[in-house]
């Protein structure tokens, strides 16, 4: 591979954790948790010898393959919140195996790595390393900042979002989401669908696979910038999954689309919406959802209901 001295670090590495917490996740793999636990933990402890004098870490590529290098954030704050989702994944899977000692740990880890960030990083009112679109979308996804300056945090990443994609690698795994997170899916979808490069619209017409990055494709069979699939699915459509067998429905509100529609097959069957949105502003929304299972539906013009297994259509 690659090795550790300088292409490999926390924003790549992270997968060891995510994947099996994952597979957890969504099918109720545990065993796929036990599997890696071990050499999670071995890792944890090969990255915690390369935190630095601040506090920090900064081993890898950072936000790799940024539009404009002028802009791309500080690789060592990259490099911190992907250690800090680590940690924060491990947190849960050691809780999970009953690795008390180990959650204690990880957790006492996670939080020195969060006052560092915050020492070295955080500029005040809600701004984050260079206030770009993946330092603040971090920020916004890792609840970075103070309580108090978290809207500010979001409104910057509203801002940053309103050019064109500046985002690397590591942005584009956080940056739809942040900004769904602060009710923007109109700026997310903006992005992800501009003809112009940098953005996954141009990709349209050119290519049937995913680029390495928004304009060239030097390699032309990378994942890594995809996920705004799934982005779509959990915020635009509303499918999200809890746990294997708990689910939020939650149709997108601030998209400006008229209509979405997703699907996935669950260990338990066939989950499912549909929603359209008429000029009016009105709602028509299926849903279905699989025996044995639970679901929760968000209605985007507020008020909340507990869904049992079977289809329903709602009009709100």
């Amino acid at each position: 591979g690659w090795g550790f001295k300088s292409f490999s670090g926390p924003v790549f590495d992270a997968a060891l954790a995510a994947i099996p917490w994952n597979l957890y996740r969504y099918r109720g793999d545990r065993g796929a948790v036990e599997l890696a636990y071990p050499a999670l933990l071995r890792y944890l402890a090969f990255e915690k010898r390369q935190v630095n004098e601040k506090g920090l870490v900064a081993n890898g590529l950072g936000d790799w393959n940024c539009p404009d290098r002028s802009v791309m954030p500080a690789p060592e704050f990259v490099a911190s919140c992907a250690y800090l989702y680590m940690l924060e994944l491990m947190d849960k899977m050691a809780r999970l195996l009953g690795k008390t000692d180990d959650a204690r740990q990880v957790a006492t880890d996670a939080a020195a790595l969060r006052r560092a960030l915050a020492k070295v990083y955080y500029k005040g009112n809600g701004r984050y390393d260079n206030g770009g679109q993946t330092a603040q979308a971090l920020a916004v996804i890792l609840d970075l900042a103070p309580e108090a300056d978290r809207a500010a945090a979001g409104r910057l990443l509203a801002e940053a979002c309103r050019r064109p994609i500046e985002h690397g690698l590591a942005g584009a795994k956080v940056v739809n989401r942040a900004l769904s997170k602060i009710g923007r899916d109109d700026l997310a979808l903006g992005l992800v669908l501009r003809k112009e490069p940098p953005s996954p619209g141009y990709w349209v017409g050119k290519t049937s696979t995913l680029w390495e990055d928004y304009r060239f494709g030097q390699s032309k069979a990378h994942v890594m910038l995809g996920d705004f699939a799934a982005w779509a699915v959990e915020c635009l459509a509303g499918l999200r999954i809890e746990s294997v067998d708990r689910y939020v429905i939650r149709p997108s509100v601030s998209s400006g689309l008229t209509r979405a529609a997703a699907s996935t097959e669950t260990p338990f069957g066939k989950l499912a919406v549909s929603w359209t949105r008429d000029s009016s502003g009105r709602y028509e929304i299926t849903t279905t959802v699989p025996p044995g299972t639970t679901a929760k539906i968000v209605f985007p013009t507020g008020g909340e209901e507990e869904l049992s297994p079977g289809t329903r259509t709602f009009v709100r």
